[in-house]
């Protein structure tokens, strides 16, 4: 069975209504909460070409027309019964997707960016800077998500606005200047986030 792991929390409301995720060779795919199944959020899931997910991402693109543009017509569901890390299974569907009643409305788009990106700047003028040196092990361009691999361990981290990884190989060793936030997650517990603003080879 094919398997997928959530990437990116697109939508939240009393719970993860849309989100971003990979496959086991890399694959992007869009998931919306559709129901429930014995107390557990159920998720109509397609894959997504990276150029258009992006475009959802930045408001330029609504959620039905990515979930119609599925590669190949494929559709699946799935249930979240484990943890956010944890693989999801995907149950294949037959038959177009536009004949079920699983679609969102049409013009339905994520949190406004640039409303998000204006509080993510002005968080970073109020945070602390950091400087975090090693080899780049992952670079969810999608996502904004970077992980770095340090003489201490694994160090993660998200973007700036306007900051791009584009260009920067997985496995080069970098210095990256960021600036740590403090953040509330989903559950409105606070968090430390890194946010990369510079990068200097090493």
């Amino acid at each position: 069975m094919k398997t997928i792991k959530l990437t990116a929390v697109l939508d939240y409301y009393d719970g993860i209504q849309t989100f971003a995720a990979r496959d086991a060779i890399g694959g992007h795919y869009i998931a919306t909460a559709i129901d429930t199944v014995g107390g557990f959020d159920r998720y109509l899931v397609t894959g997504a070409a990276p150029e258009r997910l992006e475009q959802f991402c930045a408001g330029q693109l609504d959620l039905r027309t990515l979930l119609l543009e599925a590669p190949g017509g494929e559709w699946y569901t799935t249930i979240a019964n484990g943890t956010g890390n944890d693989p999801l299974t995907l149950e294949p569907h037959y038959g177009p997707l536009a004949e079920t009643d699983y679609l969102p409305d049409a013009g339905f788009l994520p949190d406004a960016p640039e409303a998000d990106a204006k509080e993510i700047q002005r968080l970073i003028g109020r945070g602390k800077p950091v400087v975090v040196v090693g080899r780049l092990e992952v670079a969810n361009r999608i996502a904004g998500h970077w992980e770095l691999s340090t003489d201490n361990g694994m160090t993660a981290g998200k973007l700036a606005p306007g900051v791009s990884l584009d260009g920067l190989p997985v496995g080069k060793r970098c210095r990256f200047h960021c600036v740590a936030v403090t953040e509330l997650d989903p559950l409105w517990r606070e968090r430390q986030t890194l946010y990369l603003r510079a990068v200097e080879n090493e």
